[in-house]
């Protein structure tokens, strides 16, 4: 998945999330470079703005442009 989403967008990050073996991808259609108390202070105002029941922000962590991720395998899936 992560194959595609370089391949798709400009710039792409990643969070480790509480899940184990689990990430999350935050994709941007251009590049930008953002700090992570950048993102966690916007995913908080994201989990206010929705009311949320969790803090958003406190959930991000391992935070890092996907252009240092190590990729495995994979290819770009095209479906």
């Amino acid at each position: 998945m992560l194959t595609t989403y370089r391949a798709a967008f400009d710039d792409v990050y990643v969070f480790d999330v509480p899940q184990p073996g689990s990430k999350l991808f935050v994709a941007l259609p251009f590049k930008q470079t953002v700090s992570r108390d950048e993102v966690v202070k916007r995913a908080g105002e994201i989990g206010r703005r929705h009311h949320l029941n969790y803090d958003l922000g406190a959930e991000i962590f391992g935070f890092r442009n996907a252009e240092i991720e190590t990729i495995r395998a994979g290819a770009v899936l095209k479906d």
